[in-house]
């Protein structure tokens, strides 16, 4: 086959190969997965340790149980507080990095580098659980609450 055919079907197929790869989650293949028993081994014990007491079953507060896997997959009033394989875009993350002071857990005693780094990679390696997966909710597009405050929406 001549060079310059054989050289525009790899750039054909990488056309249509690389937008493809996009479109799979990041973590979702297996370099970047964790295996199930990292959230019985690192995670579930952090989680106990460090904030089961504010947001277990006898106290959920801000709506949030992080000591199941359906609290886990709800979240709670602020919204789903893990996006499997979006560890930047998980409300958990956000809280335990303290992007904002409303949201900053645990609220007296901030979490160790090396404790977030296992929330990170937990999440970022899909967030596999025991007890079955965490399915991932996309974020909302206007945050819950100002949908109605939208400039549009108001009368004139």
């Amino acid at each position: 086959m001549h060079p310059a055919r054989t050289a525009r079907r790899r750039l054909v197929a990488a056309a249509f190969v690389l937008p493809a790869a996009w479109l799979v989650p990041s973590g979702a293949g297996s370099a970047g997965a964790v295996p199930p028993s990292f959230f019985t081994e690192r995670v579930q014990p952090l989680l106990e340790r460090r904030c089961v007491e504010c947001h277990g079953a006898d106290t959920a507060e801000g709506g949030l149980r992080l000591d199941s896997l359906a609290g886990l997959a709800t979240g709670g009033r602020s919204g789903p507080a893990i996006r499997p394989t979006a560890a930047e875009q998980s409300l958990l993350i956000q809280a335990v990095r303290r992007l904002d002071e409303s949201l900053a857990m645990p609220p007296e005693q901030p979490l160790e580098k090396d404790e977030v780094a296992v929330l990170v990679e937990w999440i970022t390696g899909g967030a596999p659980h025991p007890d079955g997966p965490i399915p991932a909710v996309a974020a909302p597009a206007v945050a819950a609450g100002r949908g109605r405050d939208f400039w549009a929406l108001k009368a004139p």
